[in-house]
């Protein structure tokens, strides 16, 4: 369904799915809440979908509207969904990971502990 990684920080999770339709958006939606980390930063990364209906439509609007929250596909058809929808003015889609993590604010590194000997 989806694979979850850890990037700096980030956590990225890639959908492994090829559609998001009334048969499969609460089980994911449901599924995904609980791999996102409450407060910190996230990468929704939409992968493999190519398809999604209103019920994942308003998943994705869901997972969007956290404002940690940030999604990218390199799909075409993705992009092009979203802006038949006239989403893309309110659901910021980026093309990839790395723009994705650019847009979060630059957090300082936890400073690291001397070894000790």
């Amino acid at each position: 369904m989806f694979r979850r990684e850890m990037l700096g920080g980030i956590a990225v999770i890639t959908l492994e799915i090829p559609s998001l339709d009334a048969s499969n958006a609460s089980d994911v939606a449901a599924r995904l809440a609980e791999a996102m980390p409450e407060e910190a930063p996230a990468i929704v990364d939409l992968g493999a979908l190519r398809y999604f209906d209103l019920s994942g439509f308003a998943g994705i609007l869901k997972w969007a509207a956290r404002p940690a929250v940030r999604l990218c596909s390199r799909s075409r058809s993705i992009h092009a969904l979203l802006e038949l929808l006239r989403a893309d003015a309110v659901v910021k889609l980026y093309q990839s990971r790395e723009e994705a993590m650019a847009s979060f604010p630059r957090r300082e590194l936890p400073k690291r502990r001397a070894a000790r000997a």
